[in-house]
């Protein structure tokens, strides 16, 4: 959106304003999407481009590849869809519908490649060195914990997933009196879902809602997962993992999802080396369960922290889009 127009590309149609969540604005949005996929698709006929760049948003991007591909432009995909974690037949989706496929995280380049994609590992914008520095010490204050709260960045989510972080912040805060809880939620509109479901509820000690921005030290987190747990990692920050799942989730699970990790940061290790919690309504005692467990064990957070560094050392990456600039533009 805006950041790719002061980067100094035309846009074409502004779509950042239009992204939606919930059947119902879904099915009134219908009518835009299909406009611009048949604006794309005139675009291919009429004056194909030389290379077509397709960004994650996998449910719109892949269709527009496809067609693209079809049509002899050559198609590069930028951030893997994780065909990985879960119903792995998509891959073969993804492999009609990309010339090269670029990933940032290290371990997808040998699974897509596998896969029969053309891949190319390129790294993460978000971890491209110098990486900054740790955000905990090796002393960390157990005693009058600073505990970073991240329910999620979307506002569905942080609607769905907020009462469980509340209910392990208020036991947290009973059992540790002088902790700080400090929710941390980037999109405006995700805080002020977060609001509503705190204002109906008692006031829990030590709790405060900060923005992205304002990162600071920190002794232990709960983060659902996604990309934020690798951020955590990164900054060698001991955290406690959930994703919450209805009865109906947990069948899902079962039969669709191959990875044996949520958290990022355990399938960049390659082992569990943070605490992972699939839980339902009710499930906050279970996550302040964990969290307790870390703040009360300064061998084991040592050692959380210390497998940390392993996962920081294999984020870092120099010249991610440079890199990413170079394959695209590759013949």
């Amino acid at each position: 959106g805006p950041a790719l127009v002061a980067a100094g590309a035309r846009l074409d149609r502004e779509i950042v304003e239009h992204a939606v969540v919930g059947f119902t604005a879904v099915v009134a949005s219908l009518p835009y999407w299909w406009g611009l996929c048949a604006r794309s698709l005139a675009i291919f006929r009429e004056t194909p481009p030389d290379v077509v760049l397709t960004v994650d948003f996998p449910g719109l991007n892949l269709r527009l590849a496809r067609w693209a591909k079809k049509r002899g432009i050559r198609v590069v995909h930028l951030v893997a869809p994780q065909t990985w974690a879960w119903a792995p037949w998509r891959t073969a989706r993804l492999r009609r519908a990309v010339d090269r496929l670029l990933v940032t995280f290290p371990f997808e380049q040998a699974v897509f490649g596998d896969a029969g994609v053309p891949t190319t590992y390129v790294g993460h914008p978000l971890f491209e060195t110098p990486l900054a520095p740790p955000r905990t010490d090796d002393a960390p204050r157990l005693e009058a914990p600073r505990v970073e709260l991240r329910p999620g960045s979307r506002r569905r989510d942080v609607r769905r997933q907020a009462p469980l972080v509340l209910e392990a912040a208020a036991r947290v805060a009973a059992r540790f009196p002088g902790a700080e809880l400090v929710v941390r939620i980037a999109s405006p509109r995700a805080a002020t879902a977060f609001g509503a479901v705190l204002a109906g509820r008692a006031a829990i000690p030590g709790l405060r809602l900060e923005g992205a921005g304002a990162d600071g030290p920190v002794d232990v987190a709960l983060t659902t997962s996604g990309t934020s747990t690798a951020e955590l990692a990164a900054a060698l920050v001991p955290m406690v993992v959930f994703y919450r799942v209805s009865p109906l989730g947990r069948l899902g699970k079962a039969l669709l999802v191959t990875s044996p990790f949520i958290a990022m940061a355990n399938l960049l290790a390659g082992k569990e080396v943070v605490p992972e919690r699939l839980v339902g309504r009710g499930g906050g005692a279970s996550l302040a369960d964990a969290l307790g467990a870390l703040l009360s064990d300064r061998a084991r957070w040592t050692g959380v922290r210390a497998d940390l560094e392993g996962v920081r050392g294999r984020l870092a990456r120099p010249g991610v889009a440079a890199r990413a600039a170079r394959e695209i533009l590759a013949p």
